[in-house]
Protein backbone atom coordinates (compact mmCIF):
# COMPACT_ATOMS: atom_id res chain seq x y z
CA UNK A 1 0.00 0.00 0.00
CA UNK A 2 1.13 3.59 -0.69
CA UNK A 3 1.23 6.44 1.83
CA UNK A 4 -0.48 9.40 0.16
CA UNK A 5 -2.55 12.34 1.46
CA UNK A 6 -2.68 16.01 0.60
CA UNK A 7 -1.50 17.48 3.91
CA UNK A 8 1.77 18.45 5.49
CA UNK A 9 2.22 17.13 9.00
CA UNK A 10 4.69 15.31 11.18
CA UNK A 11 4.56 11.60 10.49
CA UNK A 12 2.68 9.66 13.10
CA UNK A 13 1.77 12.61 15.33
CA UNK A 14 -1.45 11.93 17.20
CA UNK A 15 -2.49 8.97 15.09
CA UNK A 16 -4.07 5.84 16.43
CA UNK A 17 -3.78 2.28 15.20
CA UNK A 18 -6.50 1.49 12.67
CA UNK A 19 -7.48 -2.17 13.17
CA UNK A 20 -7.87 -4.62 10.32
CA UNK A 21 -11.45 -5.14 9.24
CA UNK A 22 -13.12 -8.35 10.44
CA UNK A 23 -13.22 -10.93 7.67
CA UNK A 24 -16.93 -10.52 6.95
CA UNK A 25 -16.70 -6.73 6.67
CA UNK A 26 -13.64 -6.88 4.46
CA UNK A 27 -14.83 -9.70 2.19
CA UNK A 28 -18.34 -8.31 1.83
CA UNK A 29 -16.94 -4.91 0.84
CA UNK A 30 -15.09 -6.66 -1.97
CA UNK A 31 -18.15 -8.75 -2.90
CA UNK A 32 -20.53 -5.77 -3.06
CA UNK A 33 -18.23 -3.91 -5.41
CA UNK A 34 -17.98 -6.98 -7.64
CA UNK A 35 -21.73 -7.73 -7.57
CA UNK A 36 -23.13 -4.19 -7.72
CA UNK A 37 -24.75 -4.74 -11.13
CA UNK A 38 -26.08 -8.23 -10.25
CA UNK A 39 -29.35 -7.64 -8.34
CA UNK A 40 -29.66 -11.17 -6.91
CA UNK A 41 -26.07 -11.46 -5.69
CA UNK A 42 -26.08 -7.88 -4.45
CA UNK A 43 -29.22 -8.44 -2.35
CA UNK A 44 -27.53 -11.37 -0.58
CA UNK A 45 -24.32 -9.40 0.02
CA UNK A 46 -26.16 -6.33 1.28
CA UNK A 47 -28.24 -8.45 3.67
CA UNK A 48 -25.13 -10.14 5.04
CA UNK A 49 -23.42 -6.77 5.41
CA UNK A 50 -26.36 -5.50 7.48
CA UNK A 51 -25.79 -8.33 9.96
CA UNK A 52 -22.09 -7.42 10.12
CA UNK A 53 -22.82 -3.73 10.68
CA UNK A 54 -25.31 -4.52 13.44
CA UNK A 55 -22.66 -6.61 15.19
CA UNK A 56 -20.02 -3.86 15.04
CA UNK A 57 -21.62 -0.40 14.91
CA UNK A 58 -21.18 1.62 18.07
CA UNK A 59 -18.41 -0.61 19.41
CA UNK A 60 -15.12 0.81 20.63
CA UNK A 61 -13.31 -1.10 17.90
CA UNK A 62 -15.51 0.32 15.16
CA UNK A 63 -14.95 3.90 16.32
CA UNK A 64 -11.36 3.68 15.07
CA UNK A 65 -12.45 2.56 11.62
CA UNK A 66 -11.01 -0.51 9.90
CA UNK A 67 -8.37 -1.11 7.27
CA UNK A 68 -9.44 -3.02 4.17
CA UNK A 69 -7.39 -5.38 2.04
CA UNK A 70 -6.60 -4.28 -1.50
CA UNK A 71 -9.15 -4.57 -4.25
CA UNK A 72 -8.20 -6.60 -7.29
CA UNK A 73 -8.69 -5.70 -10.97
CA UNK A 74 -11.21 -8.55 -11.28
CA UNK A 75 -13.41 -6.99 -8.61
CA UNK A 76 -13.74 -3.67 -10.45
CA UNK A 77 -14.06 -5.10 -13.96
CA UNK A 78 -17.53 -3.55 -14.36
CA UNK A 79 -16.22 0.04 -14.26
CA UNK A 80 -13.71 1.95 -16.37
CA UNK A 81 -10.69 2.96 -14.33
CA UNK A 82 -7.01 3.89 -14.78
CA UNK A 83 -5.11 0.75 -15.76
CA UNK A 84 -1.58 2.09 -15.30
CA UNK A 85 -1.55 1.79 -11.48
CA UNK A 86 -0.76 -1.15 -9.23
CA UNK A 87 -3.72 -1.93 -6.98
CA UNK A 88 -1.31 -2.41 -4.06
CA UNK A 89 -0.92 1.39 -4.07
CA UNK A 90 -4.49 1.79 -2.79
CA UNK A 91 -5.15 2.42 0.89
CA UNK A 92 -8.51 1.14 2.11
CA UNK A 93 -10.70 1.93 5.10
CA UNK A 94 -14.21 1.18 6.34
CA UNK A 95 -16.12 3.46 8.70
CA UNK A 96 -19.60 3.00 10.15
CA UNK A 97 -21.91 5.04 12.33
CA UNK A 98 -25.42 6.26 13.07
CA UNK A 99 -27.42 8.93 11.26
CA UNK A 100 -30.39 10.74 12.79
CA UNK A 101 -32.08 10.71 9.38
CA UNK A 102 -33.57 7.70 7.54
CA UNK A 103 -32.35 6.41 4.17
CA UNK A 104 -35.27 8.18 2.43
CA UNK A 105 -33.96 11.59 3.50
CA UNK A 106 -30.44 10.71 2.39
CA UNK A 107 -31.82 9.61 -1.00
CA UNK A 108 -33.34 13.04 -1.61
CA UNK A 109 -29.99 14.72 -0.89
CA UNK A 110 -28.28 12.38 -3.38
CA UNK A 111 -30.31 13.93 -6.23
CA UNK A 112 -29.16 17.50 -5.49
CA UNK A 113 -27.06 19.15 -8.18
CA UNK A 114 -24.60 20.69 -5.70
CA UNK A 115 -22.89 18.29 -3.31
CA UNK A 116 -20.37 20.68 -1.71
CA UNK A 117 -22.13 20.18 1.63
CA UNK A 118 -20.31 16.83 1.96
CA UNK A 119 -17.29 18.86 3.06
CA UNK A 120 -17.73 22.61 2.40
CA UNK A 121 -14.25 23.40 3.73
CA UNK A 122 -12.45 21.30 1.11
CA UNK A 123 -14.80 21.07 -1.87
CA UNK A 124 -14.49 24.20 -3.99
CA UNK A 125 -16.80 22.50 -6.47
CA UNK A 126 -18.89 19.34 -6.40
CA UNK A 127 -21.47 19.48 -9.19
CA UNK A 128 -23.64 16.45 -9.92
CA UNK A 129 -25.49 15.51 -13.09
CA UNK A 130 -27.85 12.52 -13.17
CA UNK A 131 -27.08 10.76 -16.45
CA UNK A 132 -29.35 7.71 -16.10
CA UNK A 133 -32.41 6.87 -14.06
CA UNK A 134 -35.49 8.66 -12.74
CA UNK A 135 -34.49 11.12 -10.01
CA UNK A 136 -38.06 11.56 -8.76
CA UNK A 137 -38.66 7.82 -8.47
CA UNK A 138 -35.34 7.36 -6.70
CA UNK A 139 -36.12 10.17 -4.24
CA UNK A 140 -39.46 8.45 -3.60
CA UNK A 141 -37.73 5.20 -2.66
CA UNK A 142 -37.25 3.03 -5.74
CA UNK A 143 -34.94 2.38 -8.64
CA UNK A 144 -31.46 3.53 -9.48
CA UNK A 145 -29.67 6.66 -10.62
CA UNK A 146 -26.20 6.97 -12.19
CA UNK A 147 -24.37 10.27 -11.82
CA UNK A 148 -21.31 12.14 -13.06
CA UNK A 149 -19.65 14.57 -10.65
CA UNK A 150 -17.34 17.48 -11.47
CA UNK A 151 -15.18 18.04 -8.38
CA UNK A 152 -12.43 20.40 -7.31
CA UNK A 153 -10.96 19.58 -3.91
CA UNK A 154 -8.73 21.96 -1.97
CA UNK A 155 -5.62 20.89 -0.08
CA UNK A 156 -2.65 22.44 1.69
CA UNK A 157 -0.88 25.60 0.44
CA UNK A 158 -3.65 26.48 -2.00
CA UNK A 159 -3.23 23.26 -4.01
CA UNK A 160 -6.43 22.07 -5.68
CA UNK A 161 -7.13 18.78 -7.44
CA UNK A 162 -9.89 18.67 -10.08
CA UNK A 163 -11.32 15.28 -10.99
CA UNK A 164 -14.43 13.61 -12.36
CA UNK A 165 -16.19 11.06 -10.16
CA UNK A 166 -18.68 8.50 -11.38
CA UNK A 167 -21.24 7.52 -8.74
CA UNK A 168 -24.26 5.22 -8.89
CA UNK A 169 -27.02 4.77 -6.31
CA UNK A 170 -29.69 2.08 -5.99
CA UNK A 171 -32.34 0.91 -3.56
CA UNK A 172 -32.00 -2.64 -2.23
CA UNK A 173 -34.54 -4.54 -0.11
CA UNK A 174 -33.20 -5.88 3.23
CA UNK A 175 -34.68 -7.55 6.30
CA UNK A 176 -34.61 -4.16 8.06
CA UNK A 177 -36.32 -2.38 5.17
CA UNK A 178 -35.15 -0.68 2.00
CA UNK A 179 -31.54 0.51 1.93
CA UNK A 180 -29.54 2.71 -0.45
CA UNK A 181 -26.22 1.41 -1.75
CA UNK A 182 -23.80 3.64 -3.69
CA UNK A 183 -20.74 2.80 -5.78
CA UNK A 184 -18.19 5.33 -7.02
CA UNK A 185 -14.94 5.40 -9.01
CA UNK A 186 -12.76 7.61 -11.20
CA UNK A 187 -12.14 6.77 -14.85
CA UNK A 188 -9.05 8.96 -15.23
CA UNK A 189 -6.40 10.56 -13.05
CA UNK A 190 -7.11 14.06 -11.75
CA UNK A 191 -4.10 16.29 -11.02
CA UNK A 192 -3.24 19.77 -9.74
CA UNK A 193 -1.81 22.31 -12.19
CA UNK A 194 1.79 21.36 -11.39
CA UNK A 195 1.00 17.66 -11.88
CA UNK A 196 2.47 16.70 -8.50
CA UNK A 197 -0.80 16.13 -6.61
CA UNK A 198 -3.14 13.60 -8.17
CA UNK A 199 -6.11 11.35 -7.52
CA UNK A 200 -4.73 8.31 -9.32
CA UNK A 201 -7.48 5.80 -8.49
CA UNK A 202 -10.53 5.78 -6.26
CA UNK A 203 -13.23 3.19 -5.52
CA UNK A 204 -15.91 3.52 -2.84
CA UNK A 205 -19.10 2.00 -1.49
CA UNK A 206 -21.71 3.61 0.73
CA UNK A 207 -24.49 1.83 2.63
CA UNK A 208 -27.56 3.53 4.15
CA UNK A 209 -29.61 1.02 6.13
CA UNK A 210 -32.77 1.60 8.18
CA UNK A 211 -31.82 1.55 11.86
CA UNK A 212 -33.80 -1.28 13.54
CA UNK A 213 -33.52 0.59 16.84
CA UNK A 214 -34.50 4.02 15.53
CA UNK A 215 -37.27 4.31 12.95
CA UNK A 216 -36.24 7.88 12.13
CA UNK A 217 -32.54 7.08 11.71
CA UNK A 218 -30.11 5.10 9.59
CA UNK A 219 -26.99 2.99 9.90
CA UNK A 220 -24.17 4.20 7.66
CA UNK A 221 -21.13 2.40 6.31
CA UNK A 222 -18.50 3.64 3.87
CA UNK A 223 -15.86 1.33 2.43
CA UNK A 224 -13.30 3.18 0.35
CA UNK A 225 -10.01 2.60 -1.44
CA UNK A 226 -7.92 5.48 -2.77
CA UNK A 227 -4.55 6.04 -4.42
CA UNK A 228 -3.33 9.63 -4.05
CA UNK A 229 0.04 11.02 -5.05
CA UNK A 230 1.03 14.28 -3.36
CA UNK A 231 4.00 16.46 -2.53
CA UNK A 232 3.51 15.52 1.16
CA UNK A 233 3.94 11.77 0.69
CA UNK A 234 7.48 11.57 2.07
CA UNK A 235 6.38 13.13 5.38
CA UNK A 236 3.63 10.71 6.29
CA UNK A 237 3.32 7.16 7.49
CA UNK A 238 0.68 4.81 6.13
CA UNK A 239 -1.01 4.74 9.53
CA UNK A 240 -1.29 8.53 9.56
CA UNK A 241 -2.79 8.45 6.06
CA UNK A 242 -5.37 5.89 7.18
CA UNK A 243 -6.19 7.97 10.22
CA UNK A 244 -6.84 11.00 8.03
CA UNK A 245 -8.96 8.94 5.65
CA UNK A 246 -11.10 7.62 8.52
CA UNK A 247 -11.53 11.07 10.05
CA UNK A 248 -12.49 12.48 6.66
CA UNK A 249 -15.29 9.94 6.35
CA UNK A 250 -16.55 10.80 9.82
CA UNK A 251 -16.56 14.48 8.78
CA UNK A 252 -18.77 13.62 5.80
CA UNK A 253 -21.15 11.68 8.08
CA UNK A 254 -21.42 14.72 10.38
CA UNK A 255 -21.76 17.21 7.52
CA UNK A 256 -24.48 15.15 5.85
CA UNK A 257 -26.64 15.08 8.96
CA UNK A 258 -26.07 18.81 9.47
CA UNK A 259 -27.09 19.45 5.86
CA UNK A 260 -30.25 17.41 6.28
CA UNK A 261 -31.03 19.27 9.50
CA UNK A 262 -30.39 22.65 7.88
CA UNK A 263 -27.66 23.53 10.37
CA UNK A 264 -24.52 23.11 8.25
CA UNK A 265 -22.16 26.07 8.35
CA UNK A 266 -20.59 26.61 4.94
Amino acid sequence: MRVSVLVVALAGVGCKKTPEAPRNLDQLSHDVYLHYDDPSALAVDVGDMLDTVLDLVGSEEAEKGFTLTDLSPDEVVAVDHPEDRDFSLLIGAAVMGFSTFPPADHAISMTESSQTWNDPHTYNRYDRVIVRGDADAFADGSGRIDTENDIEKAGAFGVTIPYDLMKDFQWVRTSAGDAVIARSWVEEHGCSENGKNCVMSSFSLEFYYPDPNNASGALRLTSTWIDLVTEADSLLTEEYSLDLLVNGIYDIFENTDAHLAGTLEE
